[in-house]
């Protein structure tokens, strides 16, 4: 047994090509429609074929590539499966403040405090994307529930794609901002009406500021090599 270990590679080798593949993907370093090899991976990642199979398998899993022959081909991005996926996010969302806010003596805000402080305002864009998706599961966490909190890491990754082509404003930015602030606030207070109400209506902003980021700048994003489909519009 120790010696098929040594020949096969490590947990960290195997997570860190999951990582990286994974990072570039959500970074749109790989471009939605684009095709990608298992060779032409390995020669990238510099590793070998076994972890890059694996990393493969993991992200057809999370829906970021889908097999194409005898390749995988990095999944397009699908304006009606993110309406969808803002859908479920609002009915999960609303359940987590509602849930959270009824057990807001015992609520541990250690995670989410971090991520509505006033520095957070003077991060980067980069920063920012990830404080977005962070703050939603640390939300999500707050209703005490495992299952909620995969539930919106996988929503939230499903989107990401979406959110980094949008062109953020620093408006945008701000009122997305004071939001996250407002709820965790109404969250702390035990108002869970009040929160379900305020979660709602943030959801639905982002959703229709993307939607229409998406739907009116599609044709430019084909131009720059990024498949952003849209069933309702016929090409």
């Amino acid at each position: 047994m120790t010696a098929t270990r040594d020949r096969s590679p490590s947990l960290t080798q195997t997570q860190s090509v999951y990582q990286s593949l994974r990072d570039a993907i959500l970074g749109v370093e790989l471009r939605p429609g684009e095709a990608i090899s298992e060779r032409w991976l390995e020669g990238r990642l510099a590793a070998s074929r076994t972890p890059v199979r694996s990393a493969l398998v993991r992200l057809e899993g999370e829906g970021l590539v889908q097999r194409q022959g005898r390749g995988y081909v990095v999944t397009p991005i699908d304006i009606g499966e993110i309406e969808q996926a803002y859908v479920f996010r609002e009915t999960i969302e609303t359940t987590v403040v509602r849930l959270a806010a009824a057990r807001a003596d015992a609520l541990d805000l250690s995670g989410i405090e971090p991520l509505i402080l006033p520095e957070v305002r003077d991060t980067s864009s980069d920063e920012w994307f990830d404080i977005g998706i962070a703050f939603h599961v640390e939300l999500a966490r707050l209703a005490g529930n495992a299952f909620f909190v995969r539930a919106i890491d996988d929503v939230m990754t499903r989107i990401a794609r979406g959110r980094w082509l949008e062109i953020w404003s620093t408006g945008g930015r701000e009122r997305a901002f004071i939001e996250h602030e407002r709820i965790v606030e109404l969250v702390k207070a035990g108002d869970g009406e009040a929160a379900a109400a305020a979660i709602q209506s943030h959801v639905r902003h982002g959703r229709d500021r993307l939607l229409d980021a998406l739907k009116t700048q599609r044709r430019g994003f084909a131009v720059r090599g990024f498949a952003v489909l849209d069933v309702t519009e016929a090409d």
